[in-house]
Order: structure tokens, then C-alpha cells, then sequence
């Protein structure tokens, strides 16, 4: 018989390990001289050295070609959360501000495939047909599930990210030169209402507007070395550059081409699949396996050990951080010119915060819709005997599915200035209701496995 209440504190302890490390983000923070500066700094260590390490040493040696024909389904139904996620979190989108858009696409499509079901499912006990090899196989599955959750992240999340970011930027400069040109404007009109008198008529107290006689010698001719005045997008052939124009000269294949140029430049994206190319390999394979490879695996092992608690720690650095929610970069550009919100996003929030709708539909997204549709279409497909007839196999990728969002999210946020505060404030609501989520899913996939199976 299954000891709930052990599943329950197994969830417990997971994540409270989380919750500590981020609490001592929080107490560290304060004694930074810089935080901003030591936030960007620590997570670009943990993006750039710790975090491929990790993947690295993890990657290198479990991925084989006897593993792929056997367990290929999991990292085939990984992709199935990422898209539910990224097409429920486009729905859900326009209930929030722009702000709180991409964050609610990267946190709704990216989950812990790793660390948290790996917790789980290693200390899961009081299953009997769940102990010994059973741990082995399900820890094989895991790493397979996370390929797919991992690249999906670096390659599809963070250039989700970087463009929501220049969006921004750009309508916030937009926003700046239309403030900036409103203030000339009535710079101009009060120039052009003011009243002219000439030093010999200042006695008469009567005001008149400047003649054009006099106007003309105010005027300066221009002189040899003036620079000509040009709009902005002045082409060097003489002629102007509209921005459709400037859009139509990169076909979408080069826009393909260019999107997955840089999600090859993002480390772990590289290093995953340079760790699964050495694995598939057989000489690159045994080089991996021999003893200079062993030692070179092992080094970046005790590296990659870093990546999680640093990232835990920077999660609270972030939540601490002294940009606070109110200071919106759009504000401190625009002075008082906001960015035009949907008419859903601003009735939504006068009935509630934006923050903790977001925190809501991140929550419900990623730890029930989510896991209901998974559970359904996974049923269907072991069904219909087209994924592997395993127990093991089938509570595995189950309990993959109610998985919170990942971690590394967070560092994404923090590494492109991305409103990383308000994402970490949702990543721990997420983590405390990920105990009673992650209990309950684990009584529903049990019961379920154990009734499709007859076990037990």
C-alpha cells in the first residue's frame, strides 16, 4: 500500500529545498554593494559556466542509440506539454498587461523536467511494483524527457524573451519621441504667442506681434559647413527606406535561419547537443568513457553540481532586488505616456492585480490544465498500444507532466532585464502550490497505473 503521507512529505522537502536556497538569496542580498550588478553577474556564471556543465555531464553518457529505441516516446510526449503551454499561455495572454505577456508564454510552456520529478520519483517508496531496476529505468526516461524540455527553453524561450524585450524598447523609444516632439510642439506655440515690442515702444505697454521684416533678421541663411537635415531612414542613394521595406528584404527562411543561428550561440542549447552528438558517437562515445574522459566528465560534474543551488540563490537575489514593481520602465521613458493595454487586460485589472493574475493563470496552466490534457491524451495513446506498455514507463512520464515550470526560466528574465522580479515572485508561488499539486497528481497517476495495469 502507497504511504501518502511519506508522497506528501517527500513533496514537502523538495520543495522547501528549493524555498531555502531562495531565502538565502534573499538574506545575502542585502549585503551586496551593487545587487543589480551582482544579480546580472551571477546569473550570467550560471547561464554560461555552471549551468552547460551541468547538461554536459548529464547528457554525455545517457543518451545511446539502445535507449533512443527503447524510450524514444519521452522526449516525443515532452513536446506535447510545450505546446499545450505555449498555446494556452497565447490564449491567456491578452488578460494582462504587454509586461506580463511573454512572461506568462515562458512560464506556462517551460517546466522542470529534471530535478523535480528526478526528487520525486527517487524517493517514491511503498510501491511494490515500483523499487529496485524500476528507479534505474524511470531515471533513463527522465533524462531523455529533459532533452526536450532543456533545448526547448534556450532555444524557443529565451528568443521569446529577446524579442518581446526589443518590442518594448523599441515602443518605449517611440513613445519618448513622441513625448519628446508633444513638448516641442508647445515649445513652438508659446514662441508663437508671445508678443514682440521694440525697446522704444516699452513705454507704451502695448503688446503687437513681430513683423515680417523684422522676423527676416532673425533669420540665418545657411552657411557652407551645415550639415543637411535628413529624416531618419534616409537611404545613401537619396531615396527612403520604409520599415515594410527594411522587413521585406529578409525572406522568412533568413528569418529562420537567423532565429536558429542564435539559439545555436546560447550555451546550453550548444552544449546539449554537443553532449548528445559525443553519446550517439561510438569514438566519440568511448573517448568520453575512457579514463581522460572520465576525468574530464568528472570536473565538469563538480562544476555543473553548482547550477541549481546558484540559480535558487539568484532566484532570491532577484525577488529582493531593489527595482521595485511600481518602477516600470515604460514610465521612467515615456514620463507619464504608457503603453496602449488591450481592453480585456485593462478591465482585468481593475478587478484584480496584474501580478497575482499572472501568478494565477501561470499557476493553473502549468499545474492543472496541463496535467489533465497530458493525463487524456497519454490514456489515449496507451490505448491504443502506440507508446511502450510499461508501468514504469507510463508513472514516469506522468509524474514529468505536473512538473512546475523550470527554474532556469528565471535566469533567462534576469540575464535580458526582463521583469525578473515580477517572474520570481511567481516561480516561488508556483514552488508552494507545486506541494499540494504535485501530492494530489501523484495519488491520481498511481491509481491510474496501478487500474490500467491491474497492480497491486
Amino acid at each position: 500500500m502507497v504511504d501518502y503521507f511519506r508522497l506528501t512529505l517527500i513533496t514537502v522537502i523538495t520543495v522547501a529545498k528549493v524555498m531555502l536556497c531562495a531565502v538565502v538569496g534573499m538574506g545575502v542580498s542585502k549585503y551586496f554593494i551593487n545587487p543589480k550588478k551582482s544579480e546580472k553577474g551571477l546569473t550570467y556564471i550560471s547561464v554560461q559556466i555552471f549551468l552547460p556543465c551541468l547538461l554536459f555531464s548529464n547528457l554525455c553518457l545517457s543518451v545511446t542509440w539502445e535507449a533512443i529505441g527503447h524510450y524514444y516516446w519521452a522526449p516525443i510526449i515532452a513536446c506535447l506539454p510545450i505546446l499545450l503551454g505555449t498555446t494556452s499561455s497565447f490564449v491567456a495572454k491578452y488578460l494582462l498587461p504587454k509586461k506580463y505577456q511573454a512572461l506568462l508564454i515562458l512560464g506556462g510552456s517551460f517546466q522542470n523536467g529534471l530535478t523535480f520529478p528526478l526528487s520525486i520519483i527517487l524517493n517514491l517508496k511503498g510501491v511494490e511494483w515500483f523499487s529496485g531496476k524500476s528507479a534505474e529505468k524511470a531515471q533513463s526516461y527522465i533524462f531523455l524527457y529533459n532533452i526536450m524540455c532543456s533545448i526547448g527553453l534556450w532555444a524557443i524561450g529565451e528568443p521569446i524573451i529577446v524579442y518581446f524585450k526589443k518590442c518594448q524598447d523599441e515602443e518605449l523609444a517611440r513613445l519618448a519621441e513622441n513625448v519628446e516632439a508633444e513638448k516641442e510642439e508647445a515649445r513652438g506655440r508659446q514662441l508663437g504667442d508671445m508678443s514682440f515690442a521694440l525697446p522704444f515702444e516699452e513705454e507704451s505697454k502695448e503688446k503687437r506681434s513681430a513683423t515680417s521684416g523684422e522676423q527676416l533678421t532673425w533669420y540665418r541663411p545657411p552657411a557652407d559647413n551645415d550639415n543637411p537635415l535628413r529624416p531618419k531612414d534616409y537611404a545613401a542613394t537619396g531615396e527612403m527606406e520604409t520599415e515594410g521595406e527594411k522587413e521585406a528584404e529578409e525572406s522568412t527562411l533568413g528569418k529562420v535561419k537567423r532565429i536558429a543561428g542564435q539559439s545555436l550561440r546560447s550555451p546550453p542549447v550548444f552544449v546539449s547537443l554537443l553532449a548528445i552528438f559525443i553519446s550517439l558517437t561510438p569514438p566519440l562515445n568511448w573517448l568520453a568513457s575512457s579514463f581522460g574522459g572520465q576525468i574530464f566528465l568528472g570536473g565538469f560534474g563538480i562544476l555543473g553540481k553548482a547550477a541549481i543551488p546558484l540559480q535558487l540563490l539568484v532566484l532570491g537575489l532577484t525577488i529582493m532586488s531593489n527595482r521595485s514593481s511600481g518602477e516600470d520602465p515604460e514610465e521612467a521613458a515615456a514620463e507619464g505616456e504608457k503603453i496602449q493595454e488591450g481592453a480585456l487586460a485593462i478591465k482585468m485589472a481593475k478587478i484584480i492585480s496584474p501580478q497575482i493574475l499572472f501568478s494565477v493563470l501561470a499557476v493553473t496552466i502549468r499545474l492543472v490544465l496541463l496535467p489533465v490534457i497530458c493525463l487524456l491524451v497519454v490514456h489515449l495513446l496507451n490505448t491504443a498500444k502506440i507508446i511502450p506498455q510499461d508501468p514504469i514507463f507510463l508513472l514516469t512520464i506522468l509524474v514529468c507532466t505536473c512538473s512546475p515550470s523550470a527554474i532556469n526560466s528565471s535566469l533567462i528574465c534576469s540575464l535580458h532585464d526582463y521583469y525578473a522580479k515580477e517572474y520570481a515572485q511567481m516561480i516561488v508561488v508556483m514552488y508552494v502550490a507545486a506541494i499540494a499539486s504535485t501530492t494530489g497528481w501523484l495519488f491520481v497517476d498511481i491509481l491510474y497505473v496501478q487500474w490500467y495495469y491491474s497492480l497491486g
